[in-house]
């Protein structure tokens, strides 16, 4: 969360330095996933975010794809 004016304020949108804290990744890891396919992005001019909710929902989906696999 970030203080804007006396404000709470939670970003919905992850910069890649934000990606790299969150999921403990390098930046190198950040950006090949910002750019691939499947990961949910959200470009503003040339930058490009994750949308948290969306990347939350992402990793549920490759925990269950995981298991679906057998995969531990």
């Amino acid at each position: 969360m970030q203080n804007v004016k006396g404000y709470e304020v939670e970003r919905e949108l992850l910069d890649v330095n934000d990606l790299c804290v969150c999921l403990g990744i390098g930046k190198t890891t950040a950006y090949k996933l910002l750019n691939s396919e499947d990961f949910p992005t959200v470009r503003i001019g040339r930058r490009i975010y994750a949308n948290k909710s969306e990347l939350n929902k992402w990793i549920k989906g490759m925990q269950e794809r995981k298991g679906e696999n057998g995969d531990e």
